[in-house]
């Protein structure tokens, strides 16, 4: 899917629904907004109204948390789907999610959990990310994260793991650079 590259946005932040006050009615100097996707799948009278604000008047970026691309249970096709209304409506020109596993079958740990830098949970990733784009019918991105370990049995070092995901699955990257510092001084 990755045809064409994702456009140049600018300079953007982070939104939450308790900064819509400070928002509407000023010219805030900020080229778009990242929701978190997770917070806006579900309706509340807040978010209706964030979205009413927002949309059209910024560009909106989806980032979840919940979706746990490296987890051993099959995708969860329910979520997704949900992602993909919610994208629609926003008009998202990208989705993206963290490169992590959360959940196991019976069990969401509602964390970003890192993943084994291994040639097999690599592959298993990029089959997932590529269903998971082709599903949304958008650009989709994957996050690095932070990590308090290391798994054991770490086949490559963590960038070679994220690059060839990011490549073989023609997936984009999202970059946190925080997320680099901690993961210097903790793994």
């Amino acid at each position: 899917m990755k045809e064409a590259s994702i456009k140049n946005l600018g300079i953007g932040v982070s939104f939450r629904v308790k900064h819509l006050p400070d928002i509407q009615g000023t010219s805030v100097p900020i080229d778009w907004f990242e929701l978190i996707t997770d917070q806006f799948l579900v309706e509340t009278k807040k978010n209706s109204l964030a979205l009413e604000y927002l949309v059209g008047r910024y560009p909106i970026i989806l980032h979840g948390v919940g979706l746990a691309i490296g987890s051993p249970m099959p995708l969860d096709f329910d979520y997704l789907g949900k992602v993909k209304e919610l994208a629609k409506r926003v008009k998202a020109p990208f989705v993206s999610e963290h490169l992590s596993w959360g959940k196991v079958p019976g069990a969401n740990f509602h964390e970003l959990l890192p993943l084994p830098f291994t040639w097999e949970v690599a592959d298993y990733v990029i089959e997932r990310a590529k269903i998971v784009q082709d599903y949304l019918e958008l650009p989709f991105a994957l996050e690095n994260i932070s990590s308090y370990m290391e798994a054991e049995g770490k086949e490559m070092s963590e960038w070679d793991f994220y690059s060839y995901i990011v490549e073989k699955s023609e997936t984009y990257m999202l970059l946190d650079v925080n997320n680099i510092y901690v993961n210097s001084k903790n793994i």
